[in-house]
Protein backbone atom coordinates (compact mmCIF):
# COMPACT_ATOMS: atom_id res chain seq x y z
CA UNK A 1 0.00 0.00 0.00
CA UNK A 2 1.31 3.45 -0.93
CA UNK A 3 2.21 5.83 1.84
CA UNK A 4 -0.13 8.36 0.20
CA UNK A 5 -3.14 6.02 0.15
CA UNK A 6 -5.60 7.39 2.72
CA UNK A 7 -6.59 5.07 5.53
CA UNK A 8 -10.31 4.46 5.57
CA UNK A 9 -12.13 4.21 8.86
CA UNK A 10 -13.53 0.76 9.45
CA UNK A 11 -16.94 2.21 10.35
CA UNK A 12 -17.09 4.08 7.05
CA UNK A 13 -16.22 0.89 5.13
CA UNK A 14 -18.80 -1.13 7.00
CA UNK A 15 -21.48 1.46 6.39
CA UNK A 16 -20.57 1.55 2.68
CA UNK A 17 -20.74 -2.25 2.43
CA UNK A 18 -24.17 -2.24 3.99
CA UNK A 19 -25.31 0.45 1.60
CA UNK A 20 -23.83 -1.27 -1.48
CA UNK A 21 -25.50 -4.57 -0.52
CA UNK A 22 -28.72 -2.79 0.42
CA UNK A 23 -28.61 -4.20 3.93
CA UNK A 24 -29.49 -2.67 7.29
CA UNK A 25 -27.78 -2.78 10.64
CA UNK A 26 -30.63 -4.97 11.89
CA UNK A 27 -29.81 -7.48 9.15
CA UNK A 28 -26.16 -7.43 10.18
CA UNK A 29 -27.08 -8.00 13.82
CA UNK A 30 -29.29 -10.94 12.91
CA UNK A 31 -26.76 -12.72 10.67
CA UNK A 32 -23.51 -11.90 12.45
CA UNK A 33 -24.92 -12.79 15.89
CA UNK A 34 -23.33 -9.61 17.23
CA UNK A 35 -25.33 -7.36 19.52
CA UNK A 36 -27.04 -4.28 18.12
CA UNK A 37 -24.91 -2.15 20.45
CA UNK A 38 -21.65 -3.53 19.00
CA UNK A 39 -22.81 -3.13 15.40
CA UNK A 40 -24.01 0.41 16.02
CA UNK A 41 -20.69 1.44 17.61
CA UNK A 42 -18.69 -0.18 14.81
CA UNK A 43 -20.67 1.68 12.14
CA UNK A 44 -20.37 4.99 13.98
CA UNK A 45 -16.64 4.45 14.42
CA UNK A 46 -16.87 4.62 18.19
CA UNK A 47 -14.73 1.48 18.47
CA UNK A 48 -12.42 -0.66 16.35
CA UNK A 49 -13.42 -4.24 15.62
CA UNK A 50 -11.85 -7.26 17.26
CA UNK A 51 -10.82 -10.31 15.23
CA UNK A 52 -14.06 -11.94 16.42
CA UNK A 53 -16.11 -9.08 15.00
CA UNK A 54 -14.37 -9.19 11.65
CA UNK A 55 -14.68 -12.98 11.44
CA UNK A 56 -18.43 -12.69 12.04
CA UNK A 57 -18.98 -9.85 9.53
CA UNK A 58 -16.62 -10.54 6.59
CA UNK A 59 -18.28 -13.77 5.30
CA UNK A 60 -21.61 -11.95 5.05
CA UNK A 61 -20.08 -9.78 2.31
CA UNK A 62 -18.20 -12.67 0.66
CA UNK A 63 -14.88 -11.34 1.98
CA UNK A 64 -12.07 -12.71 4.08
CA UNK A 65 -11.11 -11.06 7.33
CA UNK A 66 -8.00 -9.53 5.79
CA UNK A 67 -9.98 -8.17 2.82
CA UNK A 68 -12.46 -6.69 5.22
CA UNK A 69 -9.93 -4.60 7.11
CA UNK A 70 -7.23 -3.92 4.50
CA UNK A 71 -6.68 -0.20 4.09
CA UNK A 72 -8.66 0.64 7.22
CA UNK A 73 -7.66 1.88 10.63
CA UNK A 74 -8.43 -1.63 11.95
CA UNK A 75 -5.91 -3.40 9.71
CA UNK A 76 -2.90 -3.10 12.01
CA UNK A 77 -4.91 -4.15 15.04
CA UNK A 78 -6.26 -7.28 13.34
CA UNK A 79 -2.79 -8.08 11.99
CA UNK A 80 -1.27 -7.86 15.46
CA UNK A 81 -3.98 -10.05 16.89
CA UNK A 82 -3.45 -12.61 14.11
CA UNK A 83 0.18 -13.04 15.17
CA UNK A 84 -0.93 -14.47 18.49
CA UNK A 85 -4.02 -16.41 17.47
CA UNK A 86 -4.16 -18.97 14.66
CA UNK A 87 -7.10 -18.79 12.32
CA UNK A 88 -8.26 -22.28 13.27
CA UNK A 89 -8.14 -21.43 16.94
CA UNK A 90 -9.83 -18.13 16.30
CA UNK A 91 -12.66 -19.77 14.34
CA UNK A 92 -13.04 -22.40 17.04
CA UNK A 93 -13.28 -19.75 19.75
CA UNK A 94 -15.69 -17.75 17.62
CA UNK A 95 -17.94 -20.78 17.19
CA UNK A 96 -17.85 -21.35 20.91
CA UNK A 97 -18.80 -17.73 21.51
CA UNK A 98 -21.69 -17.97 19.05
CA UNK A 99 -22.87 -21.22 20.64
CA UNK A 100 -22.58 -19.66 24.09
CA UNK A 101 -24.60 -16.62 23.04
CA UNK A 102 -27.27 -18.88 21.55
CA UNK A 103 -27.39 -20.91 24.75
CA UNK A 104 -27.64 -17.73 26.82
CA UNK A 105 -30.56 -16.52 24.69
CA UNK A 106 -32.28 -19.90 25.15
CA UNK A 107 -31.73 -19.78 28.91
CA UNK A 108 -33.10 -16.25 29.04
CA UNK A 109 -36.25 -17.42 27.25
CA UNK A 110 -36.59 -20.31 29.69
CA UNK A 111 -36.04 -18.01 32.67
CA UNK A 112 -38.71 -15.64 31.38
CA UNK A 113 -41.15 -18.52 30.97
CA UNK A 114 -40.38 -19.86 34.46
CA UNK A 115 -40.70 -16.37 35.93
CA UNK A 116 -44.10 -15.94 34.28
CA UNK A 117 -45.22 -19.36 35.54
CA UNK A 118 -44.08 -18.41 39.03
CA UNK A 119 -46.11 -15.18 38.93
CA UNK A 120 -49.14 -17.12 37.70
CA UNK A 121 -48.85 -19.69 40.50
CA UNK A 122 -48.47 -16.91 43.07
CA UNK A 123 -51.53 -15.12 41.70
CA UNK A 124 -53.59 -18.31 41.85
CA UNK A 125 -52.35 -19.08 45.38
CA UNK A 126 -53.14 -15.54 46.56
CA UNK A 127 -56.62 -15.70 45.07
CA UNK A 128 -57.25 -19.11 46.63
CA UNK A 129 -55.96 -17.86 49.98
CA UNK A 130 -58.44 -14.97 49.90
CA UNK A 131 -61.28 -17.38 49.09
CA UNK A 132 -60.31 -19.73 51.93
CA UNK A 133 -60.02 -16.80 54.37
CA UNK A 134 -63.53 -15.67 53.45
CA UNK A 135 -64.87 -19.22 53.87
CA UNK A 136 -63.15 -19.58 57.26
CA UNK A 137 -64.62 -16.26 58.41
CA UNK A 138 -68.10 -17.39 57.32
CA UNK A 139 -67.74 -20.74 59.12
CA UNK A 140 -66.54 -19.00 62.29
CA UNK A 141 -69.55 -16.66 62.13
CA UNK A 142 -71.92 -19.61 61.75
CA UNK A 143 -70.15 -21.38 64.64
CA UNK A 144 -70.67 -18.37 66.91
CA UNK A 145 -74.34 -18.28 65.97
CA UNK A 146 -74.66 -22.02 66.66
CA UNK A 147 -73.00 -21.59 70.07
CA UNK A 148 -75.43 -18.80 70.95
CA UNK A 149 -78.40 -20.92 69.84
CA UNK A 150 -77.09 -23.90 71.84
CA UNK A 151 -76.69 -21.77 74.96
CA UNK A 152 -80.26 -20.47 74.56
CA UNK A 153 -81.60 -24.02 74.10
CA UNK A 154 -79.72 -25.22 77.19
CA UNK A 155 -81.17 -22.34 79.21
CA UNK A 156 -84.71 -23.15 78.07
CA UNK A 157 -84.15 -26.84 78.78
CA UNK A 158 -82.95 -26.06 82.33
CA UNK A 159 -85.97 -23.83 82.87
CA UNK A 160 -88.29 -26.58 81.62
CA UNK A 161 -86.66 -29.16 83.93
CA UNK A 162 -86.99 -26.78 86.89
CA UNK A 163 -90.65 -26.10 86.10
CA UNK A 164 -91.32 -29.83 85.76
CA UNK A 165 -89.74 -30.52 89.17
CA UNK A 166 -91.85 -27.76 90.74
CA UNK A 167 -94.99 -29.13 89.07
CA UNK A 168 -94.25 -32.63 90.39
CA UNK A 169 -93.74 -31.23 93.90
CA UNK A 170 -96.98 -29.23 93.73
CA UNK A 171 -98.83 -32.25 92.40
CA UNK A 172 -97.56 -34.37 95.31
CA UNK A 173 -98.77 -31.76 97.81
CA UNK A 174 -102.16 -31.54 96.15
CA UNK A 175 -102.44 -35.33 96.00
CA UNK A 176 -101.74 -35.58 99.74
CA UNK A 177 -104.35 -32.92 100.46
CA UNK A 178 -106.85 -34.74 98.22
CA UNK A 179 -106.22 -37.95 100.15
CA UNK A 180 -106.87 -36.05 103.40
CA UNK A 181 -110.19 -34.73 102.04
CA UNK A 182 -111.21 -38.20 100.92
CA UNK A 183 -110.42 -39.67 104.35
CA UNK A 184 -112.40 -36.91 106.16
CA UNK A 185 -115.37 -37.47 103.83
CA UNK A 186 -115.33 -41.22 104.38
CA UNK A 187 -115.19 -40.78 108.17
CA UNK A 188 -117.92 -38.13 108.13
CA UNK A 189 -115.77 -35.65 110.01
CA UNK A 190 -117.30 -32.40 108.77
CA UNK A 191 -114.89 -30.12 110.62
CA UNK A 192 -111.90 -31.95 109.30
CA UNK A 193 -113.42 -32.03 105.82
CA UNK A 194 -114.02 -28.27 105.81
CA UNK A 195 -110.46 -27.60 107.00
CA UNK A 196 -109.05 -29.91 104.30
CA UNK A 197 -111.15 -28.24 101.57
CA UNK A 198 -110.03 -24.78 102.72
CA UNK A 199 -106.38 -25.95 102.63
CA UNK A 200 -106.89 -27.41 99.15
CA UNK A 201 -108.24 -24.13 97.83
CA UNK A 202 -105.44 -22.18 99.47
CA UNK A 203 -102.72 -24.43 98.12
CA UNK A 204 -104.21 -24.47 94.62
CA UNK A 205 -104.51 -20.69 94.51
CA UNK A 206 -100.97 -20.15 95.83
CA UNK A 207 -99.48 -22.68 93.43
CA UNK A 208 -101.22 -21.09 90.44
CA UNK A 209 -100.09 -17.57 91.42
CA UNK A 210 -96.49 -18.68 91.97
CA UNK A 211 -96.45 -20.51 88.64
CA UNK A 212 -97.69 -17.47 86.73
CA UNK A 213 -95.15 -15.21 88.48
CA UNK A 214 -92.29 -17.52 87.57
CA UNK A 215 -93.43 -17.68 83.97
CA UNK A 216 -93.42 -13.88 83.77
CA UNK A 217 -89.89 -13.80 85.23
CA UNK A 218 -88.68 -16.22 82.55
Amino acid sequence: MSEHTPIEKFGVRLERLLRDHQRSQAWLVQHSKLTSSVVSRLVRGDRLPTPEHVAAIAPLFAMSASQMVVGTDAESRIAEASQFVTRAHFESVHRQLVDAESEIELLEVQMTRIRNEKHHVLDVATSRERELSAQIAEVEHQLQQSKAQLADCQKKRNQAVEALCEAVTDLAVLSAKLAEIQTAAEEGDRARLQAALAGWASIGKRTAVEYLDKQRER
